[in-house]
């Protein structure tokens, strides 16, 4: 029986066990069999709480469970109906009462105090407090959405962050197995697109339909942002493993599948981020003379096939160069939402105050803003925007303090997130703010001046 446990939970803390993920994800995605998919997940997590003593093996379906979640699947409105509310309060209760079970049975593993002396902690705690007090004041339009995507944006940012730093060991192996996790989730997303490219993505006159580009977890922007901001870890593993020019070649494939999702944003920033690696890598790590020759001839393939294959590539993108730089509403949008601010300057009009401008994307998602810094002032007013900014300042002033070259496209990744949600919505579409917190705790927990591999 030890044997067996022995070897249950290598499996689950091992390195395929992500792959397995991944793959079960990737079925589930594929033939709309989300909810057979994510059974057989959920009960290796369940397992996992029983026979691992650190959450190390929830890493990875915390990050991809939910791109299981297809277009058609959506469509059919499977995630609306009463049974599949019911199963997700039932699971929930469940999955809280495993991970209960786990902190008792691994309690000596259970570190209070690396939440409590984390350096973001006072930022997290103030970011909690104001995204509960949403609205407070504006009593005549406040609703119980206010107050339970409060309480979702909080578990989803900060309790996540606590949950992990409390019960998981931070040693040199986590940090490389972590950076594997999310390159692995970098390619499920990648996969998943290319696979809608091949199947549904429509055409005319030979333009790529923007409408089309429908994932099921997400919309074009959606997609489009999530592969921006894991493209630095490719070019992390570029500069830093073996054979590093398959790294870049999966970074580059990811490059271009963010210009095939049409989504502005994510390809503007996008494109700055593979800059900056691309630059990084040809002075950073044992690969770099093999990155320098891999760098300059992408430059000059790149700038030779868009002068040579002009006609039919600004033919493809038609959507982009119509578009330019047109806000599409964001300014009306942005308007409102300052003036949101002025008749509720304290806590906001809460994030379920309605306005016409822009109608809500999901029945439990609040009404958008399109970037980050409105979306708070309007709100969660003055005190959502300055607990915000203090915890910005914990951030910045963490990442001066860090040297290493993990730290460098950890942050890189960060920046991902939170250029695009300037002009999106993605810090409150919650599952992102998975990835950003578990991202910055092992921003925090890499040593300054470590050597990365």
């Amino acid at each position: 029986m030890n044997n067996l446990k022995k070897a249950a939970s290598s499996f689950l803390e091992g390195y395929y066990y992500p792959v397995f993920i991944a793959l079960t994800v990737l079925i589930g995605h594929l033939f709309s069999c989300e909810f057979f998919a994510l059974s057989i997940i959920f009960l290796t997590v369940l397992s996992g709480f029983l026979l691992c003593d650190t959450l190390k093996f929830l890493i990875s379906p915390f990050f991809m469970a939910l791109f299981t979640v297809s277009q058609k699947s959506v469509e059919e409105g499977k995630f609306y109906s009463s049974s599949f509310k019911i199963a997700i309060i039932i699971c929930s209760v469940v999955f809280l009462g495993f991970a209960v079970a786990h902190f008792i049975i691994y309690r000596r593993k259970v570190v209070i105090s690396e939440f409590l002396k984390s350096k973001l902690f006072y930022g997290y705690i103030l970011m909690s407090a104001s995204f509960l007090l949403n609205g407070f004041f504006f009593f005549e339009g406040y609703t119980a959405g206010n107050i339970t995507y409060a309480l979702a944006l909080v578990a989803t940012l900060c309790l996540s962050f606590a949950f992990f730093a409390v019960n998981l060991d931070f040693t040199e192996d986590v940090r490389k197995y972590f950076i594997y996790v999310l390159y692995i989730s970098s390619l499920l997303i990648v996969i998943e697109f290319f696979a809608l490219f091949a199947g549904q993505i429509r055409f005319r006159d030979g333009e790529i339909v923007k409408e089309s580009v429908l994932i099921g977890w997400g919309l074009c922007n959606n997609v489009g942002a999530m592969m921006a901001i894991l493209l630095p870890v490719h070019f992390y593993l570029a500069a830093y493993k073996k054979r590093g020019y398959i790294f870049y070649a999966t970074g580059v494939l990811s490059y271009i599948a963010i210009v095939l999702s049409l989504s502005r944003a994510s390809l503007l920033v996008a494109t700055f981020l593979i800059g900056i690696c691309a630059v990084a890598v040809c002075f950073i790590g044992p690969n770099k003379k093999q990155n320098r020759i891999i760098t300059a001839s992408l430059a000059f393939v790149a700038i030779v096939g868009i002068i040579l294959l002009w006609g039919k590539i600004s033919k493809v993108f038609g959507d982009y160069l119509r578009r330019g730089f047109d806000d599409n509403g964001r300014f009306e949008i942005w308007r409102y939402g300052l003036n949101e601010f002025v008749h509720h300057p304290i806590f906001g009009a809460g994030f379920y105050s309605e306005y016409p401008l822009n109608p809500r994307p999901a029945p439990f998602l609040p009404y958008r803003y399109h970037n980050t810094v409105i979306q708070l002032l309007a709100t969660c007013g003055i005190f959502g925007f300055l607990s915000y900014a203090f915890h910005r300042f914990q951030t910045v002033k963490l990442f001066l303090s860090k040297k290493s070259g993990l730290s460098l496209f950890l942050a890189l990744c960060l920046s991902g997130l939170l250029l695009t949600s300037l002009l999106d919505n993605h810090m409150f579409n919650l599952y992102p703010c998975v990835y950003y917190s578990l991202i910055l705790l092992i921003f925090e927990k890499t040593e300054a001046n470590s050597p990365s591999e």
